[in-house]
């Protein structure tokens, strides 16, 4: 089974088949084994406890010069026992996260991919210039499905962007969701919608519309440099699609939109995908309000979907 991809093409489930048999299998480890995690880690626990003990002893009965050597060996040792407490608890972690969202993916007909690829970055970056932001470091958990908008069987696509910002001497890193959807036509020439620089007085913008605030709040631009009529922007951009994008930039922070041959690219900042609690020891269950909450989210952006697709009609 294929489905739609944003980068002019189709995701075979096949292609993925082998990823999703594994983190199957692990999840059923842990189903059968539910306190797996938790054994493993006493037993650890109970590892490093009894070499510090063992260690304490040893060093009362050998001679100072050997004290510095056996601390050097201790702190290895007990680095590595610990490292392996906190890799269970994170592989654990990921197989139930990964699962959740497969099974939400399930449960609604859609297509879920929980890999990470810095090449899939790579090639939506050239497709869609919005998504390079800091340095890259993948696009990840990707969604595809289909979702009824004004009446039409719509295609789309979602994942998480992972980039890199600088502050000072540190490295902050940062999610924003993805959301793509297939229009009914193409667009003529590519261009794309970001929200004003802070501290920008006066933009290079090349298209003002009927919204004095929209205007204010964002700058439109042809992804490429050449001069041409906007009247087809003029119809995508409708008053209510300006609406919608003021509303979602309220509530999210570097709301941006692309639009390149017969798709438009949403990315808003956070994680929306991933509302979902993971009990690394307790019992797995999808939590129906978790589910819930990713569909709201997902409600904001089908809404403005619904309003870039009208030009078409």
């Amino acid at each position: 089974m294929s489905h739609w991809d944003a980068m002019d093409g189709e995701i075979r489930e096949s292609d993925i088949a082998p990823q999703i048999a594994t983190m199957k299998n692990d999840f059923l480890y842990f189903q059968k084994n539910p306190n797996a995690i938790r054994n493993k880690a006493y037993i650890l626990g109970g590892l490093v406890i009894g070499y510090l003990i063992a260690a304490i002893v040893f060093a009362m009965v050998i001679q100072l010069e050997d004290l510095e050597i056996l601390m050097q060996l201790s702190a290895g040792v007990i680095f590595f026992l610990l490292a392996g407490v906190f890799g269970l608890f994170g592989h654990g972690a990921s197989v139930k996260k990964s699962m959740t969202n497969f099974l939400v993916a399930e449960k609604n007909g859609w297509f879920y991919d929980p890999r990470r690829s810095i090449q899939r970055l790579n090639e939506m970056q050239k497709k869609f210039p919005i998504l390079k932001r800091g340095g890259g470091k993948s696009i990840g958990e990707q969604y595809w499905g289909k979702t009824l908008i004004n009446g039409k069987i719509i295609n789309f696509s979602m994942g998480l962007h992972r980039y890199e910002t600088r502050s000072g001497k540190q490295r902050v890193t940062h999610e924003a969701t993805l959301m793509a959807f297939q229009m009914p036509r193409t667009v003529e020439r590519p261009f794309f919608i970001r929200e004003e620089m802070p501290g920008v007085i006066f933009a290079e913008k090349d298209i003002q519309l009927e919204s004095v605030e929209f205007n204010k709040k964002f700058v439109v631009k042809y992804s490429d440099a050449e001069e041409s009529n906007a009247s087809e922007i003029m119809r995508v951009l409708t008053p209510g699609a300006q609406q919608h994008f003021l509303e979602l930039a309220k509530k999210f922070e570097h709301f941006r939109v692309a639009f390149s041959g017969d798709t438009v690219l949403f990315s808003v900042e956070g994680d929306l995908l991933s509302p979902f609690y993971i009990d690394w020891f307790g019992k797995f269950e999808v939590d129906p309000q978790d589910e819930k909450l990713m569909h709201e989210n997902m409600n904001m952006l089908f809404g403005v979907a619904g309003e870039m697709v009208k030009f078409v009609d």
